[in-house]
C-alpha cells in the first residue's frame, strides 16, 4: 500500500498513471492541451464544470471537451464542483491540481494512495456527481462562449461581485434521492440506531407536528445537516415522492462505510406520484429532471419542489 505526498509540481506523477487504465476523474477546470496533460483512455469518466458561466470565464475549454468526447470519454457536468480527484485503476490522487497549463506553473500539491478503501471512496464520490451528461452537440454549441484570450487563472478576469446577478435560492440545498434500504437493516445498523436515536429525537423542534425519519446510507452522503431531502422510490407507475424532510443528523456506523441519516419530517407527510408532482411544478421542471436525482441545481426548481407540498410553505 502506498501513501505519498507530491508537491509543488505533481503533474509528472499524475500523468504517469493517467493513460494506463480506464479512469474516473473529477476536476472543475479544463484548460488548453488538457487532452495531452491528462491522456485518459476511451471509456473513462470525467466530471467537470461544463457550464456557460465556467466556459465564459475561461475555466473550461469546450474544444478540449470535444476532443475527449470524440475519444470516447464520458463527460458529466457538475456546476458546484471544486474538488480535484483522479482515480486510475487501484490508485487515486487527491489534491489541488486542475487540468490546465497554469496548474503546471503554480505550486500544487496532492496525495497519492493505493489504499483500497480510500480509492473506493474517491471513486464513489465521483460517481455520485455524475448524471448531467455532456453531449458532443452541446459541447459544440457552447464552444463560441470560450474567451478569445483563452485559459484564465481562477480568480482573475472574473466578473466583479457588483456585476453578478443575484439569483433567489432556497436557504439550504435540496436533494432528490432514491430509497434503496427500505427492508430489514443489518444488525450493526439497528444496534447503532438504538444507541443514538434517543439523543437525535431531542433535535425535533416541533414534536407535535414532526417525526423522526431514519434512512440507512451505504456511503458518506454528499448532503449535509440543514439540507432538504426528498426521498423517492420506484413503482410500476414510475416514481412516488415523499414530502421534503430536513436533515438534522448524519451518524457514521463504526467499522463500516454506512451512515445513519436522520431527518425532521412532518407527521402528516403525504406522497406524490410523478404525475402529480409534475402537475404541481407547472412546467418548471421536466420529468427527466425529477427522475435524474441528486442535487437540484436550478434554484427555481428547488423552491418549487419544496412548495409542491402545501404544509412546507411556511417553513421555507
Amino acid at each position: 500500500m502506498l501513501d505519498k505526498f507530491h508537491a509543488p509540481h505533481p503533474w509528472k506523477e499524475i500523468q504517469k498513471h493517467a493513460g494506463k487504465y480506464k479512469s474516473i476523474v473529477a476536476v472543475p477546470f479544463i484548460g488548453k492541451d488538457a487532452t495531452k496533460l491528462l491522456p485518459i483512455p476511451p471509456g473513462s469518466i470525467l466530471v467537470t464544470r461544463f457550464t456557460p458561466a465556467a466556459i465564459k470565464a475561461g475555466q473550461v475549454n469546450p474544444l478540449e471537451i470535444i476532443k475527449l468526447l470524440k475519444r470516447g470519454v464520458k463527460v458529466h457536468s457538475y456546476a458546484d464542483l471544486h474538488a480535484k480527484v483522479y482515480v486510475f485503476g487501484n490508485r487515486a490522487f487527491v489534491g489541488s491540481a486542475n487540468v490546465s497549463n497554469s496548474s503546471q506553473r503554480l505550486a500544487e500539491a496532492c496525495i497519492e494512495t493505493t489504499n483500497s478503501k480510500l480509492v473506493a471512496e474517491a471513486k464513489a464520490f465521483i460517481q455520485e456527481l455524475t448524471g448531467d451528461l455532456v453531449t458532443l452537440e452541446q459541447a459544440k454549441k457552447l464552444a463560441s462562449l470560450y474567451p478569445k484570450d483563452g485559459e484564465r487563472m481562477y480568480g482573475f478576469n472574473s466578473p466583479s461581485p457588483k456585476k453578478r446577478k443575484h439569483i433567489a435560492q432556497p436557504r439550504s440545498n435540496v436533494w432528490l434521492y432514491s430509497l434503496i434500504n427500505t427492508g430489514n437493516w443489518p444488525e450493526e445498523a439497528n444496534n447503532e440506531l438504538d444507541k443514538v436515536k434517543p439523543s437525535i429525537e431531542k433535535k425535533i423542534k416541533r414534536p407535535k407536528e414532526s417525526q423522526l425519519r431514519e434512512v440507512l446510507w451505504q456511503r458518506k452522503p454528499l448532503f449535509a445537516v440543514g439540507d432538504w431531502a426528498i426521498w423517492r422510490w420506484k413503482t410500476p407507475r414510475g416514481f412516488d415522492f415523499e414530502c421534503p424532510s430536513k436533515i438534522i443528523a448524519i451518524h457514521a456506523i463504526p467499522k463500516t462505510n454506512k451512515f445513519l441519516v436522520f431527518a425532521d419530517q412532518p407527521i402528516d407527510c403525504v406522497e406524490l406520484t410523478l404525475a402529480k408532482l409534475k402537475s404541481q411544478m407547472k412546467g418548471i421542471a421536466s420529468e427527466a429532471e425529477l427522475v435524474k436525482g441528486g442535487l437540484v441545481r436550478n434554484p427555481d426548481v428547488a423552491i418549487k419542489l419544496l412548495r409542491a407540498w402545501p404544509h412546507h410553505q411556511a417553513n421555507l
